[in-house]
């Protein structure tokens, strides 16, 4: 697939409200497309694809602790104006796997992916939303690097 394609995909997820409804405010499309296009360029974005079908995609930010902090207490945070590639927590911020992807090896790989691009961080963290109530785990390296 072409990053094009790709980003294009993104933005299309973005504002399908069964895949992503958490979002209490929505960027305009213009905007979702630049923050998806950038973090697909910067290596934020891992993604996964079947010929042209993007099968699921991993948003890995590595955040400072005043990051996540402020992520955590619903503070201002902009994953596109702020820098989020030199922190110690590696966050999977944002995922989705196609229905039809899910029993098979997609969630390994993006997994692996995610560990691999991150496996410097101290600590990993990310909130588990698929039961609409927040659910935020952290580990510490030594943790994550056993499972992978």
């Amino acid at each position: 697939m072409t990053d094009d394609a790709i980003t294009s995909q993104l933005v299309t997820w973005y504002f399908d409200d069964a895949i992503e409804f958490w979002h209490e405010k929505r960027m305009s499309r213009m905007e979702a497309w630049k923050y998806h296009e950038k973090l697909l360029m910067e290596g934020n974005i891992i993604t996964l694809a079947d010929g042209n079908t993007l099968c699921g995609y991993v948003e890995s930010l590595r955040l400072s602790f005043d990051q996540w902090g402020r992520i955590i207490c619903g503070e201002p945070f902009s994953a596109y104006l702020e820098d989020v590639k030199s922190g110690p927590i590696a966050v999977c911020y944002n995922t989705y796997i196609r229905p039809e992807y899910r029993n098979t090896e997609v969630y390994r790989i993006l997994r692996n992916k995610f560990i691999e691009l991150n496996k410097n961080c101290r600590y990993f963290a990310g909130e588990a939303r698929r039961k609409r109530a927040g659910f935020i785990k952290v580990f510490k390296r030594q943790e994550i690097l056993k499972e992978a």
